[in-house]
């Protein structure tokens, strides 16, 4: 694990081979592999699992997948932004 960051609703992940990964609160999971452009859904039971092209039209036909894929793509910035300004919280003397 590289980094992580955790809020209200889940916890997210960026591991050392590159993929994304949030776990939410309810259980349910999102998995982003960033070399292959591909998401991995995992309902809050684990039985329903899905792996979805980013520029599938099913992620914005599935409710659940939708609203869980925008909250980990404004978790995912907010991590970004943290780590861009690292140096100006942290500087080095």
């Amino acid at each position: 694990m590289k980094k992580w960051i955790k809020s209200d609703q889940a916890i997210l992940f960026r591991l050392n081979n590159k993929i994304v990964q949030i776990n939410f609160n309810d259980k349910s999971q999102l998995m982003f592999y960033t070399q292959k452009d591909l998401l991995l859904y995992s309902s809050p039971q684990g039985k329903d699992k899905q792996v979805l092209d980013l520029n599938s039209p099913e992620i914005k036909k599935n409710s659940e997948i939708s609203k869980r894929y925008i909250y980990f793509y404004l978790e995912l910035n907010m991590l970004r932004l943290y780590l861009e300004n690292w140096h100006i919280r942290h500087p080095i003397t």
